[in-house]
Order: C-alpha cells, then structure tokens, then sequence
C-alpha cells in the first residue's frame, strides 16, 4: 500500500488500512511484518531510527521492491526465513543481461572478482569474471567454461572433462587458471575423437613455458635413446630417466613448432622444428633440418638438427651442429661427426654398441657450454630434459 503519511520521529507503522491511512506505534525493535507486496521509493530502515540498520527485521511474504538501495548489515534470505549466509537463497537464480563486455570495466586491480553473465546472439549464456593476469593485466575470463584442475598424481585437464592438445595449448589458452604450474597434464594431440588422451610432463616455466617433454636423460649406462619407442616414467622435471613411445613422440611433433633441451645448470638450447616427425615411425630413417638455434643467454647460430632410428648401436641417434651439418661418416653412429666435430648436442657410446645413449656437447654456443671433447665411454656428462612446442 502506498501511505498517505508517515510516523512521527520514535515511532514506525503498525498498520496501513485500506485507504492507505496508517497507525503508528512507539519503537520497540520488534519486527516489522507484511503479508502482500512491499514497495518503497523512499529508504526503508529496520532497528531503531536512532541507530538505523539495527536489529529489527523486514520480512515480505510476498515481492519486496526499491527504487532506491537496500542495505542490508545481516543476512538476507530468498525462499527461506532463517538465512545462514549474507546471501542464502532458496530455489533458482535468474541472472540475464545481453550487453557486452568491455575492456574498460576490467582494466584495474579494484575491478577484479566482478562476475557477469551474458547471453550471446546463439542464446548462449556464460559467467565472465574479471582476473587479473600479470603486472597491470587484466582480461575478462569465462568462468563456467573451463578452468585446470587436477594435480600430479591424477593429471591436470581442464574442468569439463576436455583436454589442450599440448602442454602449450593450455599455457597460452584463455583458461590457464586453477591447478596452473609445472606437472602432469593429459593432452590429447590429434582432438577429441582420434586416439586416447595421455599423460605428459609440462614445463611451464622454462623460456615462456609451454614445452611438452618427451625425453629425460640421467648420463648414466643403460638408458634409452631419444629414438626409442620404450616408455620409461621417471619425472624429467626432477632429471630422471624419462621416455614416451614413438608414437607419441610423433603425436607430439605434429602440433610443435620448436624444441629445447634443458639441462639441470638451468641453462638451455632451442630451436625451430619439433624433435622428430612422422618417419619415426618408419624402419630406416634419418631427416634433418635447418634450423634457427638459440641459447638460454640469447646466443644464436643457424644449423641442424636430426635423427636416425638405424645406424645408432654406437651413438648418433640425435644430433644438432652447426651449419657444417652432419657427414655420416659411419654407419656405427649415422648422426655422429667424425671426432664429434660442430655439435652442440650428440649421443656417443662406442664402448659398447648396444643401442643405449649417452649424451655430450662438444661445440658450445653462448652459456650452452662443452661437455666432454668426444667421449665414447658407456653413459654421458649431460643431464636434461628434451621438450617441444
């Protein structure tokens, strides 16, 4: 009902009769009740008018409307009488809005944790929030799409069930918040329908992070090539002996651009073409590339990079030189120089031709420093981890 008048100061309405004349009564902090709809284009106050916002409460059987603000210091409850929350609400929520979402309405940090939900042009509605990503960043994100859960033990993947297609995928998608960080990650190379997600190990720290790791070598005796197709499960992130099959390998490959090898003095070496391709699945194979290199100390030299998955019982199943480029001078190790001359990076293991490797620098390139000169003993100097994007 819309009053003709109010209450003199100390007293509240105890009735509004038909005619919309009231009857008033002293302030007793008892609580004000209504059985049909409340409207109000001025302010309404619970508690004494002395000391406003006290206990007394407002209770609407029925709609409860303002033109104006309402505030609130307790709890306030939506199809329940007795809320425990500031907010408790029982039934649904209806939240529609079909604008837009601007850049300048989560462009600072006392924006953040604003949410949105929009409905687009397909009747589609999403929750937004406003985060903050970095040193002065902020991006609105979609909140009930997808965000990373999980942890090392179970694998990280995004929170609808779906996974990135590597490591890089969810590193430079939207959605790389909540269980962020170096790990295990699920990654699914060739998308949802083709072959089974699995899990990888993520650096997602090294050079921009991103790198999807295929490959850890310890330096001793015995362990598998990075041509191998035998699947070892150390964790490279802690420098132990790792190795994904072939196939995976190659799945990888094919949705990479570049691959690092990274040592455990933190310093590293990359370049522009993933590790292998899709000839590692095949019996006598051994391309290379041209390739851009890099060091961790921004030195750079062009050259090559390549693989043999034959000719390698002494070594030489991977190799990156400089642009004098490989001469397959031996059938024993088909990606070896001879005296191990211009390479950054190969495998040497003469001693004994068993297939296994052990991994060497013999041409430095910045703080990508020499190993060994060409040591052909069972076992290498070099600890790392190999990686691609």
């Amino acid at each position: 009902k819309r009053v003709r008048e109010g209450c003199p100061a100390g007293q509240s309405i105890r009735v509004i009769d038909e005619a919309g004349a009231v009857t008033c009564e002293a302030d007793d902090g008892i609580s004000a009740s209504h059985t049909g709809d409340f409207s109000a284009i001025g302010s309404i106050k619970a508690g004494s008018p002395s000391a406003p916002g006290g206990s007394g409460d407002i209770i609407a059987a029925d709609d409860l409307m303002a033109e104006g603000d309402l505030i609130v210091k307790g709890n306030v409850g939506i199809g329940t009488t007795t809320p425990g929350a500031k907010l408790d609400i029982a039934g649904d929520i209806r939240i529609f809005d079909q604008g837009s979402l601007l850049a300048s309405d989560c462009d600072e940090v006392s924006e953040t944790g604003r949410i949105r939900y929009m409905v687009d042009a397909a009747n589609m509605g999403r929750f937004h929030g406003c985060i903050q990503r970095g040193a002065s960043k902020y991006t609105w994100v979609t909140l009930n799409n997808t965000f990373i859960r999980g942890d090392n033990a179970s694998g990280r993947t995004y929170s609808n069930g779906t996974h990135a297609r590597s490591c890089h995928g969810y590193i430079s998608g939207e959605n790389y918040y909540g269980a962020t960080g170096d790990g295990v990650y699920w990654v699914d190379p060739d998308g949802a329908g083709g072959g089974a997600p699995f899990k990888v190990y993520c650096d997602m720290t090294t050079d921009g992070g991103g790198w999807t790791i295929v490959y850890a070598a310890t330096g001793r005796d015995s362990e598998q090539a990075m041509v191998s197709d035998s699947e070892i499960t150390g964790n490279p992130l802690a420098f132990q002996h790792y190795n994904l099959d072939r196939r995976k390998k190659i799945a990888i490959s094919s949705v990479s651009s570049h691959s690092i090898l990274v040592r455990n003095n933190a310093t590293w070496l990359k370049w522009n073409h993933a590790l292998f391709d899709n000839d590692l699945l095949s019996a006598n194979k051994h391309p290379h590339y041209t390739v851009s290199i890099t060091a961790s100390n921004g030195a750079k030299a062009s050259g090559y990079a390549g693989w043999s998955n034959y000719y390698n019982l002494g070594g030489g199943d991977y190799g990156v030189v400089t642009s004098a480029a490989f001469d397959h001078h031996s059938s024993t190790y088909y990606h070896l120089n001879g005296g191990c001359a211009n390479h950054y990076f190969y495998s040497f293991s003469l001693s004994a031709r068993d297939g296994d490797a052990g991994y060497d620098v013999n041409t430095g390139l910045g703080n990508w420093s020499a190993t060994d000169g060409c040591n052909g003993g069972e076992g290498g100097k070099l600890v790392f981890y190999a990686g691609m994007k």
